[in-house]
């Protein structure tokens, strides 16, 4: 079992963007042996008990080897790729779309629940506060597949009803940074700009294939126009890279976040979209 010593921040931002990126949700709960938890945060403690977030951990030799951050062995999971499961994000993708899928259980792995049968162990308990504290601090960067430019938000506007666009990925910047924060714990989460600290926000009375995407003070409670749901991937693609779809709250305008694909350039517009893009529009997938 990794040592909870070497948990550090860094690690713990391995498993939870992952976890959240590939699509385990931090407004649901799970009902455990020691009481209910968000399911994100027991994805993410398990990845810790299994590898101590390692995306090159492996177990074993050959094709059921258990590889990756949360020890994914591909001869039973043949559609996932070696190079996948050694990559962090394509080892979460697999871990939502495949393994937790089938029968939407966490059973499939030994450290969790003793309850779910012999050699189970439970040793994801001794990482949950180590897992609450990593969700708390998830920040993301959002690629979109299809221009293959950031999300972020305009510098020279940060104030209310202010631009939010694409921008190239190649260089860091807290203006193409977003912390993921909860209102509560049954609450989607909002999208905080680290550089200009306001929220992404579907535009209320733009619930429509256009209507605009801007900054806003964030409400992280009462104003649904502001929570976002991940819409994580049930497939992982033969480029080992799955890709989520973000959804405003069906209380705000339930549309889903989209770059303009005929401005695929810095500066190109972020716009609302009133379908999802699973295997058919990129220009709604981020990753």
């Amino acid at each position: 079992m990794p040592n909870l010593r070497n948990i550090t921040a860094a690690v713990g931002s391995t498993c939870a963007t992952a976890a959240y990126e590939a699509g385990f949700p931090m407004d649901s709960f799970t009902r455990t042996q020691i009481g209910n938890y968000r399911t994100i945060v027991v994805a993410v403690a398990i990845g810790m008990a299994e590898s101590g977030c390692n995306p090159v951990a492996m177990n074993g030799s050959g094709s059921c080897a258990s590889r990756g951050v949360w020890q994914i062995e591909q001869c039973y999971w043949p559609r996932v790729t070696e190079s996948c499961l050694q990559n962090a994000q394509c080892n979460g993708d697999a871990a939502w779309a495949y393994v937790y899928h089938d029968g939407n259980t966490f059973c499939w792995w030994q450290t969790y629940d003793t309850s779910c049968g012999s050699g189970y162990n439970g040793a994801w308990t001794n990482y949950v506060s180590a897992a609450e504290s990593a969700v708390a601090h998830l920040e993301v960067t959002l690629r979109n597949a299809g221009t293959g430019l950031c999300l972020a938000a305009d510098a020279s506007q940060a104030r209310n009803g202010g631009t939010i666009w694409q921008y190239h990925c190649s260089h860091a910047s807290v203006y193409k940074e977003w912390y993921v924060q909860q209102g509560s714990s049954s609450l989607n989460p909002v999208l905080r700009n680290a550089g200009t600290g306001l929220c992404l926000d579907a535009q209320g009375g733009q619930a429509q294939n256009r209507g605009k995407i801007i900054q806003w003070q964030c409400n992280r409670t009462t104003d649904p126009h502001q929570r976002w749901a991940v819409a994580g991937n049930v497939r992982v693609n033969s480029k080992d890279v799955a890709q989520l779809n973000l959804r405003n709250s069906p209380n705000g305008n339930g549309t889903y976040l989209a770059a303009d694909a005929s401005e695929a350039q810095d500066r190109g517009v972020i716009w609302q979209w009133t379908s999802s893009g699973y295997s058919t529009n990129e220009y709604l997938d981020w990753g």
